[in-house]
């Protein structure tokens, strides 16, 4: 017996849609430069991780939480961004 939200997702029992077709059909691109930020967001992240680590010889969970917190800030202020351009 199959659950209904089983079913949901992969398109129901008779339509005969496999569950690669839906996600197929659903999947999001990002634009480049979306795609260029997130990369850039990255390297920076794992640069100054490193940066902190190795230079600044700190311990690395102290490393990894300062590279951790730039992530959420950034996150923070991509939102904030996006909310004021919506609005608009």
């Amino acid at each position: 017996m199959r659950c209904a939200s089983f079913d949901a997702v992969a398109g129901g029992a008779g339509t005969g849609a496999s569950v690669d077709e839906a996600d197929n059909e659903s999947a999001v691109r990002l634009s480049r430069l979306a795609a260029a930020g997130v990369a850039s967001t990255i390297a920076l992240t794992v640069g100054w991780f490193l940066v902190s680590w190795v230079v600044l010889n700190s311990p690395v969970v102290d490393a990894l939480g300062e590279a951790l917190g730039g992530v959420a800030l950034v996150l923070v202020l991509v939102s904030i961004f996006g909310a004021l351009l919506r609005s608009r």
